[in-house]
């Protein structure tokens, strides 16, 4: 990447923003907060088939004075563009590659990009979400390093082992991948498979029952997609006013950490919480096992 002033595309690569006012709103939020430049598509709001959306996104990934593109929010239909996408492979391949950001349902973008073309890409809270104040100071100030300096040191901290593999010191050297636990699911056979040979996988979701959270983990562990994985850190599995149901999916992730030979972890500073520490998918990160296990990107 260069290290050009940032300019910020806000892109939307599925359902439109929650609030009409969103795309104005982070465009003004970026530039009084932090002095960086944005744009963002005017019929961000519009409802778009996959293909219209497809063809904005190009407009963003083929412009070389973007440094970075963030997504507004998740939603539905990002995987759904990828095909529009993948026709213009050759043209993506000879732009200039820009940090990508987003988070749950922008899983399938952001592990097709980095998957396909190598791109950076950092799983993060949407740019809506930081904008209206969702997440926590912490969360988009490392966001905010990362756009500034895509090698930004940093340690991500508050990881919980689960397994005798994870309690064990140790370390993992190993690059990430993963994201929304439902979307990797789907990710199967399709143009963005998940590649998860010895990376240390990442996963997180929202209101997603523990049984169907369960459901994914034994098919993925039945069909050998986490032979070589070298490792897997949770992060929040969030269900919406519900402690019954998300101490359930508790339970169901540590049952599962005990049927694993390798390192889980657990984190309560990813995902679609109010902390959601950006996680890049582009840098090698040492994964320091034991008592205090820490994640390290220096």
């Amino acid at each position: 990447m260069n290290s050009k002033t940032p300019l910020i595309g806000l892109i939307r690569t599925g359902s439109a923003c929650k609030r009409d006012d969103d795309p104005e709103y982070v465009s003004h939020w970026l530039l009084n907060q932090y002095q960086i430049l944005s744009h963002y598509h005017p019929d961000t709001q519009k409802w778009l088939s996959a293909e219209q959306r497809a063809t904005i996104l190009l407009e963003f990934l083929l412009n070389d004075h973007y440094t970075t593109l963030w997504v507004f929010r998740g939603g539905e239909g990002a995987a759904d563009t990828l095909p529009y996408l993948q026709q213009y492979a050759e043209a993506i391949k000879k732009a200039q590659p820009k940090l990508l950001l987003g988070i749950s349902d922008a899983t399938a973008f952001l592990n097709y990009f980095n998957q396909t073309f190598r791109w950076p890409v950092a799983y993060t809270a949407g740019a809506a979400h930081a904008a209206r104040g969702r997440v926590n100071a912490e969360s988009i100030q490392l966001t905010l390093a990362l756009i500034n300096d895509p090698q930004a040191p940093y340690l991500f901290t508050g990881l919980t082992p689960l397994n005798d593999p994870a309690k064990q010191s140790g370390k993992v050297s190993a690059r990430l991948c993963g994201g929304n636990l439902s979307m990797l699911a789907i990710s199967l056979k399709d143009i963005w498979e998940i590649q998860t040979d010895n990376k240390i996988l990442v996963i997180e979701d929202l209101n997603e029952e523990a049984y169907q959270v369960s459901r994914y983990l034994n098919y993925f562990k039945r069909i050998k997609l986490l032979d070589k994985t070298a490792a897997i850190i949770f992060g929040d599995f969030i269900f919406d006013n519900n402690e019954t149901k998300q101490q359930a999916i508790l339970r169901t992730l540590n049952r599962f950490a005990q049927s694993c030979n390798f390192p889980v972890l657990h984190s309560l500073n990813f995902g679609h919480g109010t902390c959601c520490i950006p996680l890049p998918f582009y840098r090698q990160a040492d994964l320091l096992l034991g008592d205090k296990a820490v994640l390290s990107f220096l």
